[in-house]
């Protein structure tokens, strides 16, 4: 019964979340996942998907476990995000298997530790409860449905593998049976698959430790299990901790350089989430569609402990959780399991690590300790073992809550236009919000010239400038429109890009922005004059917060401004070296410098940064890449030897505009 249960649970996830399949990539899938041509691997290239799963820039590790699978999602059926999506509901879907078995773990656990009277079937169906709870809760939906959070999902599949083995080995542990290995070995691979995955999967013994110190309490019947214990947090958690620690100490600027372009420092980043912490937890048991959404940058920041005043009882409201979790740890074991983990699944993202305040998909683990101390303690009763009828449908009817409300947001999903539309309803102050809808209507009206998308992507980029002066994206996008109206960009416009460019946080993603501005201006749809280009990348590089890795990116598209707009590939080739001079390691810079080199008949030059490119790329990341280009040169200088004079002029530059159109 139990398993035909969760069958129907898995197929009723599904069905909710049906409608949203329809629907198109959003946000950060673009920069991450369309824009990202390694992605585009044809057929089962093992060489193109291994450089696939190598091409990520987000995070440390470069996440080459879930670049890989949206690689393989290519294979099967090119950039169309049904399938991208399809691939995402599946893996929520597997991972409410392994809830369904990490929950009946832990209740076991409980049970062992407090000796409850909890039967093998009131177990079952307490977690196919949470299971169903949480599946279907509306908080998770950007899991799912925003192709890019697979990364989220991903990590927590792995994690919650690695939480299996561990509490399969601690089980075996509090009964006198060897478990060291399943601890030691489940955290080294599916802890290492997680962290590959997207960096929260480091916080796998973080998880352990939550359910260890309030489900567990380090016990063991055998005295060299307590070692083994001693071992595991010293190897996975402690040793971690102080290598971080001392790289933060010694190398600080890798924290204040990141939160140059962010609008907070660090203490205000830790005021705020003690408020977005609240909202988490609000959203986790009694989920509003109103507030739900995928941006919240319309979110106040916190500038000292009574701006706004509610800061102030959110620290305190936080640090009294945390020392009440700690009192009743005994007697009301559940409720401090529930903020330990719900803490321990917070204590990265929403710490001093200089990420964006708010996203719904961090919740996605999380959520589970709540959701368990919940249905554990308003669901079964003390002194019953089993449900009431009542009690049963009320759980039953709190589950269709929540589906109800994700089947809602699900359809607001199937459609770019839709989705979007209601995020600006539900949040008119959020910036992001305004222009990701100025940007559909721009879109439109690129496809269909109709004057109505124009008027309304006018407005909505304009309400998005005037929310937030740290981004430049409505401004760029004003430009291209103009034009699409067959008309001059506003001076005032581009002067105050100027501005904000030059005296504003820089956004490492508008170095996109401006590479449009490049494509625009190449195809001819944008006709601004080369001054005024030139000088709008000048202000960009002038920003005293741009990183030299930004930097680069920002030459970068210079250089190409240089060669495939104005035909300067003497100043390009200027450009380009002094990229390869500031970041010698990156082989794309190199590369690029290759393709100028061979448009110029620089061909020794060319073979010398080749042979660089080679010797850098340890991990083959760009075989193909560097393959293409030595074809490139090599067919260059066989031309260049066919002929003794006027052809091989020629030869020296052959083709110069199809060879430069790669150049990024």
């Amino acid at each position: 019964m139990r398993a035909l249960t969760l069958l129907f649970l898995l197929v009723l996830t599904a069905l909710v979340y049906a409608p949203g399949l329809s629907g198109g990539f959003a946000f950060d899938d673009e920069p991450n996942i369309l824009m990202n041509e390694r992605l585009a691997v044809e057929g089962w290239s093992l060489e193109g998907l291994k450089e696939a799963s190598l091409s990520g820039y987000a995070g440390p590790f470069k996440r080459p476990i879930s670049m890989l699978s949206f690689a393989l999602n290519h294979v099967l059926g090119g950039f169309n995000p049904f399938y991208f999506k399809l691939t995402n509901l599946f893996i929520h879907l597997v991972n409410g298997v392994l809830i369904y078995a990490l929950v009946c773990l832990l209740l076991r656990a409980y049970r062992h530790i407090t000796a409850r009277p909890l039967a093998r079937e009131t177990i079952g169906w307490l977690a196919l409860g949470v299971t169903g709870a949480w599946l279907l809760h509306p908080l998770n939906l950007t899991a799912v449905l925003y192709v890019v959070q697979r990364m989220t999902s991903l990590s927590a599949s792995f994690i919650l593998l690695g939480l299996l083995c561990y509490l399969t080995g601690r089980l075996r542990q509090l009964v006198g049976k060897p478990g060291a290995l399943w601890l030691f070995l489940g955290t080294a691979s599916f802890g290492g698959l997680a962290i590959l995955s997207k960096e929260s999967g480091a916080l796998l013994p973080l998880y352990a430790l939550a359910c260890e110190s309030v489900l567990l309490r380090f016990q063991a019947r055998r005295r060299e299990d307590s070692y083994w214990i001693a071992a595991y947090y010293g190897l996975f958690l402690l040793a971690p901790f102080l290598m971080a620690a001392t790289y933060l100490l010694t190398h600080p600027e890798w924290l204040t350089e990141r939160y140059l372009i962010h609008p907070f420092d660090p203490g205000g980043r830790l005021l705020s989430e003690a408020r977005v912490l609240w909202f988490y937890l609000a959203m986790v048991l009694v989920p509003n569609p109103v507030a739900l959404g995928l941006f919240h940058d319309d979110i106040a920041i916190s500038t000292g402990l009574f701006s706004p005043p509610s800061t102030l009882w959110a620290v305190l409201g936080l640090l009294l959780l945390g020392v009440l979790g700690w009192k009743v740890r005994r007697r009301a074991t559940l409720v401090a399991f529930a903020v330990f983990w719900f803490l321990a699944g917070h204590s990265l993202e929403s710490t001093v690590i200089p990420l964006e305040l708010v996203h719904e998909h961090r919740n996605y683990l999380p959520a589970l300790g709540p959701l368990i101390a919940f249905f554990y303690y308003v669901f079964l009763p003390p002194g019953h073992a089993t449900y009431h009828r009542a009690i049963r449908f009320a759980g039953v009817a709190l589950i269709g809550l929540y589906a109800f409300v994700t089947l809602i947001r699900a359809d607001q999903w199937r459609h770019p236009v839709t989705q979007t539309a209601v995020e600006v309803a539900h949040h008119p102050d959020s910036p992001r919000a305004q222009y990701e809808l100025g940007r559909i209507y721009f879109i439109l009206f690129s496809r269909e010239r109709n004057p109505e998308y124009s008027k309304r992507a006018r407005e909505h980029f304009h309400k998005a400038i005037a929310l937030d002066d740290n981004r430049n994206k409505p401004l760029f996008a004003l430009i291209q429109l103009a034009y699409l109206n067959n008309s001059e960009p506003d001076p005032e416009l581009l002067a105050l890009l100027r501005e904000r460019l030059r005296d504003k946080p820089y956004q490492v993603g508008e170095v996109i922005d401006l590479k449009f501005l490049v494509e625009c201006q190449r195809s001819g749809r944008c006709k601004l004059g080369h001054d005024e280009v030139i000088a709008i990348f000048h202000a960009a590089l002038a920003n005293p917060t741009v990183s030299p890795a930004t930097e680069a990116l920002l030459l970068t598209w210079l250089g190409a401004y240089y060669a495939n707009v104005m035909g300067d590939l003497a100043r390009a080739e200027t450009v380009l070296s002094d990229i390869v001079a500031m970041e010698p390691s990156v082989v794309r810079y190199r590369l690029n410098l290759v393709q100028l080199f061979i448009a110029t008949g620089q061909f020794a030059k060319a073979e010398g940064e080749l042979l660089q490119s080679e010797s850098l790329d340890r991990l083959g990341a760009h075989r193909t890449m560097i393959l293409n280009h030595a074809r490139m040169l090599q067919d260059a200088m066989t031309r260049a030897k066919a002929s003794a004079s006027g052809e091989a002029a020629k030869a020296r530059h052959p083709d110069t505009s199809q060879i430069m159109e790669t150049l990024d």
